[in-house]
C-alpha cells in the first residue's frame, strides 16, 4: 500500500521540526559557551601578554584607529591588569 499525500507531509513536516530544534539547541549551546566564561575574565586570572593588533600608518605616523588601539594597550598596561 502506499502512503497517502497526508502521511508524506506529516512525516515531511515533523522531520522539519526536529532539524530546527536540532540547530536552535546547537546555537544556544554555543551562546552559552562564550557568554558564561569560555573567554578568559580579568577577575579570575590576568594575562601575560597585550596584543595590539595592526591598522594603517602614515610614514611613520599611527592611523587613528591604531592610536586609539595603542592608547588602551597602554591603559590596561598602567592599570595593572598584567601578570609579572
Amino acid at each position: 500500500m502506499r502512503p497517502s499525500f497526508i502521511s508524506i507531509m506529516k512525516w515531511t513536516l515533523a522531520g522539519s521540526v526536529v532539524a530546527a530544534l536540532a540547530v536552535l539547541l546547537w546555537y544556544l549551546h554555543g551562546w552559552r559557551r562564550r557568554s558564561s566564561g569560555y573567554l578568559p575574565s580579568t577577575r579570575n586570572s590576568r594575562p601575560k601578554a597585550i596584543i595590539v593588533l595592526g591598522a594603517a600608518e602614515y610614514h611613520g605616523r599611527p592611523s587613528p584607529v591604531l592610536e586609539g588601539r595603542l592608547n588602551h594597550a597602554l591603559f590596561l598596561y598602567l592599570k595593572g591588569l598584567l601578570r609579572a
